[in-house]
């Protein structure tokens, strides 16, 4: 007999399912603080301490269900569907992946099924938290084409560098989501400090001994310019296709501008694309000035023409 607990989980798992479709289809202005309070409200009565194993796709994932990427995965299947659908689009078996932002494995590990035995997936995450849950992850799937690397990447060196990283987003905190529909100070302020070494890309891959970079996963929350400054051997010798986050507030965080990141591509010879349809965006500053403070859209960025 299936335990009460987790009756309610299967139930919930379906209301949710559906509440997404419909969350999905909504216009942005409704998508805003209000309804994604009153969701994470939702999503977090009756699962306080709940950790479960759940397969998705055939992949293994240790769940921490009060943790908004973990529950993604759970009632949602994806923490970010229309990403994970782009990313198998375009790496294909063989293929050489640096997944740069890798958090708990939500992408690294859909990507080793993609690129298969004979493809590399080399993960980059640098905040112990989620490095330890991307460890446990790997372990539930024995993937023997993923390499783990508890570096951050940047456009220096230091073997001993000292960071404020952001690392988990609680589905239990009250309001976790302003009135814009991105997320509350309360959260930014919750970091992580850590001393991790710091390398830059080009420097990574000779290390390595990493022949040739096909596609880069770039998610670093505003660490985008550093990261791919730190790049351009790779930029311009391999010309990799580049799906990235695109946060006009956490670049200026950073000290960097979202046209600066723009601009550095375009020199190196790259075109955006949007990642659902991909067809080419030629106004992609127009786009991104359109984006809500505290939030981001996910483009492709690549230097020869996408097809889908």
């Amino acid at each position: 007999m299936i335990p009460n607990q987790e009756i309610k989980l299967i139930n919930k798992q379906k209301i949710v399912t559906n509440l997404v479709k419909l969350y999905r289809k909504l216009p942005y202005k409704l998508m805003s603080g209000l309804l994604k309070n009153s969701y994470y409200k939702f999503l977090r009565s009756d699962i306080q301490n709940r950790t479960v194993i759940k397969n998705v796709d055939g992949i293994n994932y240790e769940l921490d269900l009060t943790e908004v990427i973990d529950s993604a995965i759970y009632f949602n299947q994806s923490r970010e569907p229309d990403t994970t659908k782009a990313l198998k689009l375009l790496c294909k078996p063989g293929m050489i992946v640096i997944d740069i932002g890798a958090n708990v494995g939500s992408h690294t590990l859909p990507l080793a099924n993609s690129v298969g035995d004979k493809g590399k997936v080399y993960a980059i995450e640098p905040v112990p938290w989620a490095l330890d849950k991307l460890r446990k992850n790997l372990a539930l799937n024995h993937f023997s084409n993923v390499l783990i690397h508890p570096i951050a990447l940047s456009d220096y060196t230091d073997e001993n560098a000292e960071f404020s990283l952001r690392a988990s987003f609680k589905t239990t905190s009250e309001n976790p989501v302003n009135e814009n529909g991105g997320l509350s100070e309360s959260w930014w302020s919750a970091c992580e400090k850590v001393s991790v070494k710091v390398d830059t890309l080009d420097n990574f891959i000779v290390k390595e001994n990493i022949p040739h970079v096909d596609v880069i996963k770039l998610d670093v929350d505003g660490f985008e310019v550093k990261v791919l400054k730190g790049a351009e051997r790779i930029l311009q010798s391999f010309k990799p296709i580049i799906l990235m986050e695109l946060a006009p507030s956490w670049l200026k965080e950073k000290g960097d501008s979202i046209e600066e990141l723009l601009s550095y591509l375009i020199k190196c010879g790259y075109k955006f694309y949007d990642e659902t349809t991909f067809l080419e965006v030629p106004e992609i500053l127009n786009s991104v000035s359109k984006i809500k403070s505290d939030s981001g859209i996910n483009v492709i960025a690549s230097a020869t023409e996408l097809k889908k």
